[in-house]
Parts: C-alpha cells; sequence; structure tokens
C-alpha cells in the first residue's frame, strides 16, 4: 500500500517525491546481501521512523487509505480473505505492512 501512496499521488507530489527519496535511500539496504542482519534491521527501522513522520506530517486519513486499497494493483496472498474474516470476528487490531 505504501508503493500505491508513493506512486499514485494519493497524498501530495511533496510526499511522493520524499517518499520516493527515503524508498531510494533504504531499499537498497534492505537488498544489499553484504549487509548484517543487525544493520538493516537498524537501517529498516530508522526507514520506518522517518517515514511514518512524513506520512503524520502529510495528514494521512482513512480516506487516504481507502483510496490506495481500492487501487487495481492491489492483490492479497491466498488465504488473507479467511485471516481478514477473523480478525474482524475477534475484532483485532491489524497492520500489514508489504516491501513488495
Amino acid at each position: 500500500m505504501i508503493s500505491i501512496l508513493r506512486e499514485e499521488g494519493v497524498l501530495d507530489k511533496d510526499y511522493s517525491k520524499r517518499a520516493k527519496a527515503l524508498f531510494e535511500k533504504y531499499h537498497p539496504i534492505e537488498k544489499d546481501p553484504n549487509i548484517s542482519d543487525e544493520d538493516k534491521f537498524k537501517a529498516m527501522e530508522r526507514w520506518w521512523k522517518e517515514h511514518y513522520e512524513l506520512l503524520k506530517e502529510k495528514g494521512l486519513e482513512l480516506q487516504h487509505i481507502k483510496k490506495a486499497v481500492e487501487h487495481p494493483n492491489i492483490q492479497f496472498k491466498e488465504g488473507v480473505k479467511e485471516l481478514f474474516e477473523i480478525v474482524l470476528q475477534k475484532r483485532i487490531p491489524l497492520i500489514i505492512f508489504s516491501s513488495s
């Protein structure tokens, strides 16, 4: 969903530009096999914190999430529908992050 927010103009152009810069900075670290897991974890944590602050600054709201979720490129893996049904029935809060 973050890629939809970043690439599809769900938030403003400044958000897209800054989110893309964060992606370009941290994604190579995430994929680099020569960087230790410990260093990757620290970098991914920094990436998440910086991006979270950017989302707060740009005023991410439920309407933006709904727009991103309705995008035709969103696809879920097998079994996700059943997971959502259980989460809904049990009233379990759920946040999903995906790097793809």
